[in-house]
């Protein structure tokens, strides 16, 4: 069983002759040894005392004090002496274990009995609510809450609109007019030659005749017409053999692109610090690499844009964006 510290327990035995078994008073008061778990010294605080008028009873007294040796956390069991019919005799007449809390001390209290607990609890239990610091920071916070959080009315009134700016829709969309018309893979270089080779298949040199007939119908000032003519007169067309030849090596050159990887394009013939001339064919795709891969920075108000080089620092082209889908014209980049 289990006994708090300080309790006193009382343990009952009787005495019975060796020879017939029948119930009788000891020869002597019987002693009585208290043992703590595996101590062999008898503790003190132990008391036999015979049970008044009744024969061969007798109960044991056990004061389980500290001052007596008893500690908590400990088992203890209780051992009694006695000679009867000149034959001595011992038995173990109860065990216990003093424990830090007993299940008694619950049952001694009365309905409505009040508790102490530890000084911080009883201080904390009458102490006022707190009415600021940090309930009047959460106050702060909720106070701009809207009595009804799932209405978006609530959110639409809440939304300054001075603070708005509609999107510009029709800027948008003319923007995607523009888009529509790239091709789907801007960076594969056969896109380039197809277009290239289009052109130049389809190409075939105006003669001096269909020139001067061109410019005759337009009535213009003789001092003019004059002018004209005489630049006419010292064009020399290429022949169509020449115009063939000039063809078929800008086919050749064009083919030969297929051949560049990315990384000669990024690092090789094409790289940022490599001159070409101006507006030759390796310059031009060089410039259109600039703008669609790279660094694009455009300024809303103005519709100014500066297309950057690979290492996006330096300026590659700018210009102004300035077409909105009317009739105005845009502006050409500008290359340094």
């Amino acid at each position: 069983m289990n006994r708090k510290l300080a309790d006193t327990i009382v343990l009952d035995f009787t005495v019975h002759l060796p020879t017939t078994g029948a119930v009788s008073d000891a020869d002597a008061l019987p002693t009585v040894e208290v043992f703590e778990d595996e101590t062999d010294t008898s503790l003190s605080g132990a008391t036999v005392t015979k049970r008044v008028g009744k024969t061969g009873n007798y109960r044991v007294a056990v004061v389980a004090t500290t001052g007596n040796g008893f500690e908590v956390g400990k088992s203890y069991n209780v051992v009694v002496t006695v000679v009867a019919g000149t034959v001595t005799a011992k038995a173990v007449i109860g065990s216990f274990f003093i424990d830090s809390k007993r299940l008694a001390d619950l049952n001694d209290l009365a309905a409505g009995s009040a508790m102490t607990l530890t000084p911080a609890y009883d201080a904390a239990k009458v102490a006022a609510p707190e009415s600021g610091g940090n309930v009047a920071a959460i106050k702060t916070k909720t106070d701009n809450l809207p009595s009804d959080p799932a209405s978006n009315t609530q959110v639409n009134t809440r939304l300054a609109t001075s603070g708005y700016a509609a999107p510009d829709n029709s800027g948008i969309s003319a923007i995607k007019t523009k888009t529509d018309n790239l091709p789907a893979d801007p960076a594969v270089e056969g896109n380039i030659q197809a277009h290239v080779a289009d052109a130049l298949a389809a190409y075939d040199p105006p003669t001096k005749a269909e020139l001067e007939a061109a410019v005759s119908p337009l009535a213009l000032e003789a001092g003019i017409e004059a002018h004209v003519l005489a630049v006419l007169n010292s064009y020399d067309p290429p022949t169509r053999a020449e115009a063939t030849a000039d063809k078929t090596a800008i086919l050749a050159a064009v083919t030969a692109l297929n051949d560049i990887t990315v990384g000669e394009f990024l690092s090789g013939d094409l790289s940022d610090n490599l001159s070409f001339p101006a507006n030759s064919l390796a310059d031009l795709v060089r410039k259109l690499f600039w703008v669609v891969c790279n660094r694009l920075v455009i300024t809303d108000a103005s519709g100014a844009f500066t297309a950057y080089k690979t290492d996006g620092v330096t300026p590659a082209a700018a210009g102004t964006i300035t077409d909105n889908g009317a009739t105005t014209a845009r502006s050409k980049p500008t290359w340094p």
